[in-house]
C-alpha cells in the first residue's frame, strides 16, 4: 500500500485493519471517489505467475485534470521512481510506472472532448510517446493538441 499511497500518491479512503479485515485497503485518486481496492486476502505470500501465464499485467488511473497528473508525475520523480514510457493517445496523455509486484499502472488524463475528433468528426488515436519529464515543464507547455488532416 505504501507505494500506492506516498509513490503514486492515492489517498487512503478506508484500511480495512482498522475494522479487523487486515489485508485490504481503498484508495483513491481524488473525490469524487475514484476507488482503487487492494487486497492480499486470495495472495498473502503468494509468486506472481510464472511468465507466459495469465495475470494482471497492467491498470489504468485517470486523474481528473492535467495538473492532478503533473504533480503524481512529480512525486514519481522526486522520490526516485521516474515513468518508464509516456505517451500522447490523442485524446489521453499518460506515463506508466511499475510498481513493486512489476504491475504496470498507467496514470493518465484526457483532453477535453471538443479535441477528440479532426474537423472531418475522425477520431484522433495515435500513440506517440515521449520523454515522461517532459511534462514537467507545465500544464500548458506539453504535450499540445495536434490536429491531424482527415486521411481515408
Amino acid at each position: 500500500m505504501a507505494f500506492y499511497r506516498d509513490v503514486i500518491g492515492l489517498s487512503t479512503v478506508d484500511n480495512g485493519a482498522d475494522h479487523g479485515h487486515p489485508g485490504v485497503a481503498f484508495l483513491s485518486v481524488g473525490e469524487p471517489y475514484n476507488l482503487v481496492t487492494l487486497s492480499t486476502w486470495h495472495s498473502a505470500n503468494g509468486t506472481p505467475a510464472p511468465g507466459g501465464r495469465s495475470g494482471l499485467d497492467h491498470f489504468a488511473l485517470l486523474y481528473p485534470n492535467r495538473a492532478a497528473l503533473l504533480r503524481a508525475v512529480r512525486r514519481l520523480v522526486d522520490r526516485n521512481q521516474p515513468p518508464t514510457f509516456a505517451a500522447d493517445g490523442g485524446a489521453v496523455v499518460g506515463v506508466r510506472v511499475p510498481d513493486p509486484d512489476g504491475i504496470t499502472v498507467e496514470l493518465y488524463d484526457q483532453r477535453p472532448r471538443a479535441t477528440w475528433h479532426t474537423p472531418g468528426g475522425r477520431l484522433v488515436l495515435r500513440t506517440e510517446s515521449f520523454d515522461p519529464l517532459e511534462l514537467l515543464r507545465g500544464p500548458d507547455e506539453f504535450p499540445t493538441v495536434v490536429v491531424w488532416e482527415d486521411r481515408p
